[in-house]
């Protein structure tokens, strides 16, 4: 019976009204608003609405607010150095460069050339007379 009647709604030919809107109906129809109605009372002494969300504790250790407050804590523990080791890393800088200054002094620069002598020149020697001399 159910094939019989599948096979009369596809052999039926179906024709449509064709709607001819007219667009000034259209446009004086007023726009559809949503009904506003005011919320239920929640008890007698307190706010219609809560403002409160309910707190999951678990969430709020494992989730993502709780992954980002641990990340900042990390990165400031990181980029915040101690206090102590700055002073000693300064420290250890101090008392190089008071060693380095008590082992050499540095003597007074002045902006006078230094004139460095010339070697005294040899008599030019030809290869074919002499053999070369050992050293």
């Amino acid at each position: 019976m159910a094939v019989f009647f599948f096979l009369l709604l596809t052999v039926i030919r179906v024709e449509a009204t064709p709607i001819n809107p007219d667009i000034r109906k259209v446009l004086a129809r007023p726009d559809y608003q949503a009904n506003q109605f005011a919320p239920a009372r929640a008890g007698w002494d307190g706010p219609e609405m809560s403002t409160s969300r309910p707190v999951n504790l678990t969430l709020e250790q494992v989730g993502p607010a709780a992954t980002a407050r641990e990340l900042h804590a990390a990165l400031f523990a990181a980029f915040v150095p101690d206090y102590r080791v700055v002073a000693l890393i300064v420290l250890i800088i101090l008392f190089f460069r008071r060693v380095s200054l008590s082992r050499s002094p540095q003597p007074a620069r002045t902006n006078k050339p230094t004139i460095i002598p010339r070697p005294a020149a040899e008599p030019a020697q030809s290869s074919l007379s002499e053999p070369p001399r050992a050293a």
